[in-house]
């Protein structure tokens, strides 16, 4: 599995486990609600600062989140 396709699957079923909406996350995080959209969709892949803001905003270490996006791409 791809590092984009990884990241869009981990981030909507933490999004949804959380029952946030984009534009809820989108404020916790201070990223546009179109671009966590386009994360969810496996558009773009976040640099280390947004898996920071979007780490923070689930309530959970950054590198719990990297490190279950590697799992998602190493099953």
């Amino acid at each position: 599995m791809e590092l984009r396709e990884s990241i869009s699957i981990i981030l909507r079923e933490l999004r949804t486990q959380k029952s946030l909406t984009h534009k809820e996350l989108s404020r916790k995080t201070g990223l546009s609600e179109r671009y966590i959209i386009r994360l969810e969709k496996g558009k773009h892949a976040p640099g280390v600062d947004k898996i920071f803001k979007i780490s923070e905003a689930l309530n959970m270490d950054p590198s719990d989140l990297v490190a279950r996006i590697y799992v998602k791409m190493h099953p």
